[in-house]
């Protein structure tokens, strides 16, 4: 709606979904760094006091950056972060977590960069302020994300095939 009429709906303005779509953005970014740390098993003290510092120090930098664009921007980005991790956390002990994660962050950003070339939006995000592209692109982007994950892709049948799919990607990965 506020893409087509370009008025506020339900609370949501122009600026605060475009600003929604540019903290997802950094969500996405963070996504593969912030995960990966989270669930590499160091193999002994020094590895995991490294993988803390790692994890921590990359983590206040994602805040730092969002909090750069303003508190609003922060806020979105930390209720973007919960949702977008909320899988993960809630499987967080599954062998196929960093398959997940893996999975999680290659849809999200096809996904994401599909959207944006869907509807044309600039490659510049300090262009996205209040555009329309923008807003639409978020829309399909945040509808497919959820259909997605009420498919049952990643709870489901990632677990109950991760055993197939990691001997698959090894096999590729020793073709090489």
């Amino acid at each position: 709606m506020v893409a087509r009429t370009g008025k506020p709906f339900l609370g949501a303005s122009r600026d605060w979904l475009t600003a929604a779509m540019q903290a997802e953005f950094f969500v996405i970014h963070s996504m593969a760094f912030l995960g990966a740390m989270a669930l590499w098993k160091p193999a002994d003290a020094k590895a995991a006091k490294a993988r803390a510092w790692i994890f921590w120090g990359l983590f206040a930098a994602y805040v730092a950056m969002a909090l750069a664009a303003g508190f609003q921007q922060f806020l979105i980005f930390a209720g973007l972060t919960f949702v977008t991790y909320l899988g993960l956390f809630l499987n967080w002990r599954s062998p196929s977590a960093l398959l997940q994660l893996g999975v999680r962050w290659g849809a999200s950003f096809i996904l994401f960069l599909a959207a944006l070339e869907i509807f044309g939006a600039p490659e510049d995000v300090d262009k996205w302020d209040g555009r329309r592209s923008v807003i639409r692109a978020g829309a399909l982007y945040f509808l497919a994300l959820a259909a997605v994950e009420l498919s049952g892709l990643y709870l489901r049948v990632i677990p109950r095939n991760s055993r197939r799919i990691l001997a698959g990607l090894r096999k590729s990965g020793d073709s090489s």
